[in-house]
């Protein structure tokens, strides 16, 4: 039998012989993914709600004061503009809170995925604490009103302000989340699912109706 032969057959016995299945993750990272698949779906389900609470903080009356703003005050009217952003995804914190529940539920000894399942806990603990504020817009439109004065200005909530300036925790946050879905991903979690765990993809239909409330 020459070489050829030899290789020929070799190949053909090969593809006779049933495939090698791929092993399935373990039960701690498949629930950690499912756990992330349920807040999806969860999150989606709530976009009329969020856009509803977008239209009820009256986005254009904001724009309007936000452009009438001088120097000496615009940058605490677009700190406070941040309020109407955050606010209305308020509507997310009980799925983002059963998400934790189901997190905190699966026994695992994994230190990138306790870490990570510590990133989510911190990160909605810090959401869910964020405080409501009536009519943010209406707020502003009045400070406007006012003309503007530093005695007028509004407060920011010391929530808002550590969401904006808190660069190195976030970036921590985000680390220990980026390692738990690579881990996920080692595990034999496929890579979108990793990534939703992560948190990418998790807030899409919500974002675009931020978007589409900012720009209208």
């Amino acid at each position: 039998m020459t070489a050829r032969a030899l290789t020929a057959l070799i190949c053909l016995i090969a593809l006779m012989l049933p495939a090698a299945s791929q092993a399935a993750p373990p039960k701690s990272a498949q629930r950690f993914a499912d756990a992330a698949l349920r807040l999806k779906i969860a999150v989606k389900e709530l976009t009329p709600a969020a856009r509803a609470g977008f239209d009820d903080i009256d986005v254009p009356m904001c724009r309007r004061a936000l452009e009438r703003a001088p120097r000496h005050a615009a940058e605490r009217a677009a700190e406070f503009y941040g309020i109407v952003i955050v606010q209305p995804l308020l509507v997310a914190a009980p799925p983002l809170q059963q998400f934790v529940r189901d997190l905190e539920a699966i026994p695992t000894s994994d230190i990138a995925l306790r870490q990570g399942r510590a990133a989510w806990r911190k990160g909605v603990q810090f959401f869910t604490s964020f405080p409501r504020v009536e009519k943010p817009c209406s707020v502003l439109d009045a400070w406007s009103r006012a003309g503007w004065s530093r005695a007028e200005a509004p407060q920011i909530p010391p929530e808002l302000t550590k969401l904006l300036g808190d660069e190195v925790e976030e970036d921590t946050t985000a680390a220990k989340l980026e390692r738990a879905g690579e881990r996920l991903h080692q595990l034999g979690i496929s890579y979108r699912a990793a990534a939703r765990f992560e948190g990418y993809g998790l807030f899409d239909e919500i974002e675009a109706e931020l978007n589409d409330a900012v720009v209208d």
